[in-house]
């Protein structure tokens, strides 16, 4: 997870979150390429100020959501995007996703929420929003 961020665009964006997930060795190879190829079929800026950026096919070493807030909104298309919650999926995955889904759906909903995690200083304030 990463609070106020300083990105200017979702190439930026795209670039960090590549850095941020190898480190944490999170991925395999091809991950952000996946996600790219994604972009291309259809966006994944929901509106709210929130994206889900997540590749094509499952490419993660574990099923993950890494979140990324900015200090400002950032073009993501023909939206503007604030917070980045990158999916990562494990291939044959045994992980019941409903209620991670559903959360995702009650956040991009409810514009107050997402703007009380932008504001969030702290991992602890943004699960306590995230994770009610």
């Amino acid at each position: 997870m990463e609070l106020k961020t300083k990105l200017n665009n979702k190439d930026d964006l795209l670039k960090f979150l590549n850095t941020q997930l190898k480190k944490r060795d999170l991925i395999h190879s091809g991950f952000i390429d996946s996600v790219e190829e994604r972009e291309q079929h259809a966006s994944t800026a929901y509106g709210n100020l929130v994206a889900i950026p997540h590749p094509v096919m499952p490419l993660a070493k574990q099923t993950f959501i890494y979140m990324i807030t900015m200090e400002k909104p950032i073009a993501w298309d023909d939206k503007e995007v604030q917070i980045v919650f990158c999916l990562g999926l494990k291939k044959n995955t045994t992980i019941n996703l409903e209620k991670m889904y559903q959360n995702l759906t009650d956040i991009i909903n409810d514009y107050t929420k997402v703007l009380k995690l932008i504001e969030a200083d702290t991992e602890e304030q943004f699960h306590k929003v995230f994770s009610p």
